[in-house]
């Protein structure tokens, strides 16, 4: 059921109904980031529960990734339309930053926005086995370094924003230079401090060890 594009909405109605309940959420930003406290709200808790609980279900049911990749325009379909749907609620071109007062509307809202966070996990996990399940290194030192990247990067994003913040540059050359600056910070530390140590097993499972040079031969007693 879970793997169907009907799967998307059962994973997104708790979504939808903490959201929903939520006093101040604003629809622009999604879930609320849980960095208010040691205790995260009811939204990030059952968002990111059930995407963990998602992928731990995955991970044991390999089986299902091809079922999942079978369906892939439904998925990605499902996805468009909630997203263009939530975005539209929050505001669109406009967004309002400030918490959605009529209920209906905030129902809407949050119904969308449930949805579309697990068709798009879907559709991507769709995309990703249907399109790119082929030997590539490059992915497979990107996916590698993912869980990282993900760590470190919102300081280093913050640190990219203060630096260029004072720069007389379009908008759109300043932000490729924070994506591009945070992102190449992140793929050098992971390679030189990730890894290639003990927290590359931490965070991967599995320590990559430094390629070694092969040692020259030695010369044969004849020579």
């Amino acid at each position: 059921m879970l793997v169907q594009p009907g799967g998307a909405v059962v994973l997104g109605a708790p979504l939808a109904l903490a959201l929903w309940l939520h006093p101040n959420w604003v629809a622009f930003f999604g879930v609320p980031t849980p960095d208010a406290g040691l205790i995260p709200n009811t939204p990030a808790l059952v968002g990111f529960g059930l995407a963990f609980g998602l992928g731990a279900l995955l991970d044991r049911r390999r089986d299902l990734l091809e079922r999942i990749a079978a369906r892939w325009p439904l998925h990605l379909g499902l996805a468009l339309a909630a997203g263009a749907t939530a975005l539209d609620l929050a505001g669109g071109p406009n967004p309002r930053l400030e918490p959605i007062t009529d209920p209906a509307i905030k129902a809407a809202a949050a119904g969308a926005f449930g949805v579309a966070v697990y068709a798009s996990s879907l559709a991507a996990v769709a995309l990703a086995v249907r399109f790119c399940s082929g030997h590539s290194a490059v992915r497979r030192y990107f996916a590698d370094a993912a869980y990282w990247i993900y760590i470190v990067h919102l300081p280093l994003v913050m640190v990219g924003q203060v630096l260029v913040q004072d720069w007389s540059l379009f908008w759109p050359v300043k932000l490729a230079l924070i994506v591009g600056g945070a992102l190449a910070a992140s793929i050098a530390g992971y390679e030189l401090l990730i890894r290639h140590s003990f927290m590359g097993r931490w965070l991967n499972g599995r320590r990559v060890p430094w390629r070694r040079r092969p040692a020259a031969s030695a010369p044969s007693p004849a020579e």
